[in-house]
């Protein structure tokens, strides 16, 4: 597998920094809970975490992480080299994106778009995914919950190595495609419902 940290982020960072031109540089930012904040939240080298049962919009970082608390609402959560976490009964109104960063989702929560990653790992535990789930390396665990849309595995123009896609007990994935001869090693749970797969053989257990 791929170490997240051993991919150069400069060509990434550099476009972000210019993507998040006037925001601030290294501020903390800290919604409190239950906060109903009308509107965005972005810095380049800090972390962003909404206080349980609050509310924002969208929240954007270069080089920390994003933690939303149970029962919030926010718009879009991205970040290049952090982490985010969606608590327990979370909603996210948009899409979650991060480049070499883990994505965990917590139960009850919801996305209404699509789960991006390009190096990290995503782990959704009985939550859903309105869109789709994308990958390149690492790895994607979905336990226990739906995804509506497919999980998407690409080829990176350098070697990612192999990704892991587990699809556990219980959960929904409206399908599995895997592009441009990706190296995927692809695992189903036999009570779990896949619709069309293609570009992998799966394992079943």
């Amino acid at each position: 597998m791929t170490n997240p940290r051993s991919i150069p982020l400069f060509a990434f960072l550099a476009a972000f920094l210019t993507l998040f031109a006037g925001c601030s540089v290294a501020t903390n930012h800290y919604v409190k809970e239950g906060a109903d904040e009308n509107r965005s939240f972005s810095t380049v080298a800090g972390n962003i975490r909404v206080g349980a049962n609050a509310s924002i919009r969208d929240a954007k970082t270069v080089a920390g992480n994003i933690d939303v608390r149970s029962g919030s609402r926010t718009g879009s959560l991205n970040t290049v080299a952090g982490e985010i976490w969606v608590g327990e009964g979370a909603q996210v109104r948009g899409s979650v994106k991060t480049v070499a960063g883990n994505v965990e989702v917590a139960p009850g929560a919801t996305i209404s778009g699509s789960v991006n990653t390009v190096a990290g790992n995503v782990t959704l535990k009985e939550s859903e995914v309105s869109g789709d789930v994308k990958i390149v390396a690492g790895e994607l665990r979905v336990l226990a919950s739906k995804v509506r849309g497919d999980v998407v595995v690409s080829k990176s123009s350098k070697n990612s190595g192999e990704a892991l896609v587990d699809i556990g007990e219980g959960s929904q994935v409206g399908g599995i495609v895997v592009k441009r001869s990706a190296n995927v090693r692809l695992r189903i749970h036999s009570s779990a419902t896949v619709g069309m797969i293609e570009g992998v053989e799966a394992e079943y257990y």
